[in-house]
């Protein structure tokens, strides 16, 4: 089970706005803000720092979510991972302001709650503030789920191994409880 430092649960209607979202020890949680079925919710103008694996986790059906003007600085694998059947999620005028171990953007991982993929996911105005490129890794989900506005420089790819069929049997195997994360 997470460690959350911040959720936003089985809600609608929530705005966290202005906040600093942080710890001393930024790996002492797995997210630092995470959204799990809530509907048209928001974070504007936060600071997020830290996570072991993400500074934003979007799961479990969620629809609605607004990720507006926030500076991220991941310590774990992902910025923002997004799965679990979420729909209608845009993220705009967020900075990455640290580059995470495996991507800034995730979409689609397993998830226990939901098979379905994310949907409708708008990228506005996203960057990294080493102007490297935003890497968005689409697993169970369509690249062409995302609708990307004026980036400069992003990249949507889905690995060679999910093409290939690897990720649907490492889902099958989690599901069955052959293998443990």
């Amino acid at each position: 089970m997470d460690n959350n430092f911040r959720s936003v649960a089985d809600t609608s209607f929530v705005t966290l706005d202005n906040e600093f979202l942080a710890q001393n020890n930024p790996r002492q949680y797995n997210d630092i803000l995470k959204f799990s079925n809530a509907k048209d919710c928001a974070a504007k103008n936060c600071i997020i720092f830290g996570g072991s694996e993400d500074c934003i986790d979007i799961n479990r059906n969620c629809d609605g979510i607004h990720i507006l003007n926030c500076r991220l600085s991941p310590y774990g694998k992902q910025g923002i991972t997004i799965k679990g059947g979420v729909k209608n999620v845009t993220i705009e005028k967020v900075v990455f302001t640290t580059t995470p171990t495996n991507v800034e953007i995730e979409l689609g991982n397993y998830s226990e709650q939901s098979d379905e993929p994310p949907t409708n996911i708008q990228l506005v105005n996203v960057e990294r503030l080493d102007g490297g490129v935003v890497r968005v890794k689409c697993l169970n989900a369509c690249p062409c789920t995302v609708n990307v506005v004026g980036c400069k420089n992003v990249k949507v790819y889905k690995p060679w191994w999910v093409k290939l069929g690897f990720f649907s049997l490492y889902c099958y195997l989690r599901k069955k409880n052959i293998i443990k994360q």
